[in-house]
């Protein structure tokens, strides 16, 4: 009987022993060294100081990729997309089934535009269109802003119309 009281005590003992052991410290690999920038000018990395990424001692986000890395669009923000080449519909609420085209701009930035299959909404009126920075400001034939569209992708443009419903407009 008593060697069955043994057992079970010298394994509670060895576990009791082994609590107040710490891991082994942390030996980075000599590639996440070289990943990071030294805490302090002669290159000391075990002070106190902390390590800071090569891209975070730039002001840049370590997580994510440089602008560099992609090529960013040319002119006015949303030249990349041709609005003129082709139609666009747009879907959902009062707007829904209506084909926008546009003209491309003149030399004043300001281009026609037309609506069609749409005599319940305001988009009925738009006559023409202008880029204002990343906004595509759409008007009646009086100078009224009618709609305010943004482009998400080269075939999306959303946005809204100015008194409120959302809009979502592709080819």
């Amino acid at each position: 009987m008593s060697h069955r009281l043994v057992a079970p005590l010298a394994a509670i003992l060895l576990a009791a022993c082994q609590a107040d052991q710490s891991p082994p410290a942390y030996t980075p690999s000599p590639a996440a060294i070289s990943a990071v920038q030294p805490a302090n000018a002669e290159g000391d990395i075990s002070g106190d100081g902390p390590l800071v990424l090569d891209s975070a001692a730039n002001g840049a986000d370590p997580f994510l990729p440089d602008a560099g890395d992609y090529p960013a669009p040319a002119g006015d923000g949303q030249s990349w997309v041709d609005l003129a080449q082709g139609s666009w519909k747009v879907a959902g609420g009062a707007a829904s089934g209506c084909q926008l085209r546009f003209d491309h701009p003149a030399a004043n930035g300001i281009a026609a535009a037309s609506a069609r299959h749409c005599p319940t909404s305001q988009l009925a009126e738009v006559s023409s269109w202008r880029g204002a920075g990343d906004r595509i400001e759409l008007f009646s034939a009086s100078g009224t802003p009618v709609a305010f569209l943004y482009v998400d992708r080269p075939d999306l443009l959303t946005g809204y119309m100015v008194d409120g419903p959302e809009l979502v407009v592709s080819r």
